[in-house]
């Protein structure tokens, strides 16, 4: 955005822009101002600095429990960096509890995962000379950095950044297919692991799985007890 600060400057764009961002962001801002002690409180929560991170922290990596305590935080947010970036887990699976997700279940499939590596190569090549390119490195960086600040790495659904990011990388992957006819096969391969992948989870772990259908959330597990009820007194209960 600083190289670009007089282009952006001139731009049409710029106003709506601005006026969009602030109407986004002013919800969080009032409940930050309104209600302060709330907001702190989820924080210090689920924070790597929060009162109850060291305990989280050495009960997923048992290797830490012999650093002190200023350093615990700084290596323990290091450690869910490399583990968001490396384990791939949007390409693994995501909460099992997550709302309406079968358990064990992929957040994307391995078509996006090897289209969004054929675009790594490809912006990556590039990102020297091309500045929307060196974006999308840099968005590909920091992306893990919010999630790692926390004290746990269960909750996959704070990689939801990633997800624009991974089908823009997929879409420029794509794009090698007109200068490298090997993407189409990759293509097509990732089309058929896709297709075992999710036969895999819906028709055998799925149904196999032990979890309970009252543990969803959202107000689902009420839902299925009331239906449940109704249903042995009614002919027919619709959900």
């Amino acid at each position: 955005l600083w190289r670009h600060r007089r282009r952006i400057a001139r731009s049409r764009a710029l106003v709506p822009a601005v006026a969009v961002f602030a109407l986004l962001v002013l919800p969080q801002v009032a409940f930050q101002v309104t209600d302060p002690g709330t907001a702190e409180a989820r924080f210090w929560q689920v924070s790597v600095f929060g009162p109850q991170a060291r305990d989280n922290l050495v009960r997923t990596y048992p290797g830490l429990s012999g650093l002190p305590g200023q350093l615990l935080p700084v290596v323990g947010a290091a450690s869910n960096y490399l583990y968001y970036t490396l384990s791939g887990p949007l390409f693994r699976q995501v909460d099992s509890d997550a709302m309406g997700i079968p358990p064990f279940h992929r957040a994307l499939l391995p078509v996006h995962a090897l289209l969004a590596l054929a675009g790594i190569w490809a912006t990556a090549r590039v990102s020297r000379r091309s500045p929307p390119a060196a974006l999308l490195v840099v968005w590909l960086l920091l992306a893990p950095l919010p999630a790692s600040l926390t004290d746990q790495v269960t909750s996959h659904q704070r990689l939801i950044v990633v997800l624009p990011l991974v089908h823009i990388l997929s879409a420029r992957g794509l794009a090698l297919a007109r200068k490298d006819r090997s993407v189409i096969a990759l293509l097509c391969f990732g089309i058929v692991l896709s297709a075992a992948v999710e036969i895999q989870s819906y028709m055998i772990e799925y149904p196999c799985e032990e979890i309970s259908l009252y543990n969803w959330r959202a107000g689902l597990g009420e839902a299925i007890r009331t239906a449940v009820l109704e249903a042995r007194t009614e002919e027919q209960v619709v959900l």
